[in-house]
């Protein structure tokens, strides 16, 4: 499928932030490499609806990514307002949870909670992308501090067994809120620039420790510049 050269740069640039991603959390990914050097639509189009079903939440966090690129194909009614609250009161539950101290294996629970309170503040603050991500992030904890439950608690099993639906339920939701990522035509250029220089110094720097920091730094800074666009 041809595209326009704007359609293609902008296409360039999603990919790449999902590349970016990829690489900053220490993981190779050929296919957004290939789509990366060579954007094609269709193909982002199929990699996108392989990853968002996979049941890894790293691969679906590309997806989400991927999914800016990709054109609504028909609106979905989501009260984004009541979503919050029950993430509110998710949260609230799975602290009191924590704070018995009743499970033998917290790390999961902790990271649970802490995605689905993280979901919460992003979709407080309109960044939809980022609680899609961390939904995802909560929905995987849900599964395994659940797995990490003794079944000889029943009691127990079965209010982690009702949390970890409830946590699906707000996931699958969030899902159908389409993610877009405008960015002005006078600023693709600069952006894509600055992106394959800071993927390229993401590469040579993956997996050394000692560096990661500076590259913290820049990512944190064209979060910000990225966020800029969507408000």
């Amino acid at each position: 499928m041809s595209l326009p050269a704007m359609d293609k740069r902008r296409l360039k640039l999603i990919v790449g932030l999902a590349l970016e991603n990829e690489l900053y959390n220490d993981h190779e990914n050929q296919q957004l490499r290939k789509l990366y050097s060579d954007p094609d639509i269709r193909q982002t189009e199929n990699y996108y609806r392989r990853l968002v079903s996979s049941e890894s939440s790293h691969d679906r966090e590309a997806a989400f990514w991927l999914e800016n690129a990709l054109r609504q194909e028909r609106p979905e009614s989501v009260d984004m307002s009541a979503l919050n609250v029950r993430l509110q009161q998710l949260e609230a539950v799975l602290y009191a949870l924590l704070m018995e101290g009743a499970f033998d294996e917290d790390r999961d629970l902790n990271d649970w909670l802490n995605y689905a309170a993280n979901a919460g503040e992003s979709l407080k603050g309109a960044y939809v992308l980022d609680a899609k991500i961390l939904a995802s992030r909560a929905d995987e904890s849900s599964e395994k501090a659940l797995a990490a439950t003794s079944t000889r608690d029943p009691r127990r099993y079965y209010e982690l067994g009702l949390l970890k639906k409830e946590t699906k339920k707000i996931f699958e939701q969030l899902k159908m809120v389409h993610s877009t990522l405008p960015v002005p035509e006078e600023l693709m250029d600069s952006h894509l620039k600055i992106q394959a220089s800071l993927i390229e110094l993401l590469s040579l720097l993956k997996g050394v420790d000692a560096e990661k920091q500076a590259m913290q730094e820049l990512h944190s800074a064209l979060e910000v510049a990225k966020r800029s666009f969507e408000g």
